[in-house]
């Protein structure tokens, strides 16, 4: 708890090396949390590339392919981007995985290019990882 309350402070003051770093180090000592990676993926979005980030969601996927939050964050990875189909595609294995994303979506800045947002940037506009309940594997 103490740990992924720092993370959320490096998120909030911008501090993304130091968000993936800590966030990376969690999830290859614990890769049965699902948040770590997320997490970690999303920090190195910030601090790199959304590619950078997709690869590491990408590799979660395999030791987490029952978790809907995997293929949504990677739609909107692709989404970002530009890969839309690649994202269209994502979202129904999330969404049919767990429905309620279905909302969630709607009003998410990435993906604004399919569901028709105002956003200029989809992207580029801080918006918190999507992650599991706590307490969620």
């Amino acid at each position: 708890m103490v740990l992924e309350l720092r993370i959320s402070i490096y998120h909030g003051l911008g501090k993304w090396e130091s968000a993936r770093i800590l966030a990376e180090s969690l999830a290859k000592r614990s890769p049965e949390n699902v948040g770590w990676w997320i997490l970690w993926a999303y920090a190195l979005r910030r601090e790199k590339s959304v590619e950078a980030a997709r690869v590491v969601l990408t590799e979660a996927a395999v030791v987490h392919s029952s978790e809907a939050l995997i293929p949504y964050n990677l739609a909107c990875y692709s989404c970002v981007l530009g890969n839309l189909e690649s994202a269209r595609m994502l979202l129904a294995k999330a969404f049919a995985m767990e429905p309620s994303l279905r909302n969630t979506a709607h009003d998410d800045p990435c993906l604004d290019p399919i569901f028709g947002g105002d956003s200029l940037q989809p992207g580029l506009e801080f918006v918190p990882p999507h992650l599991p309940e706590s307490g969620s594997s």
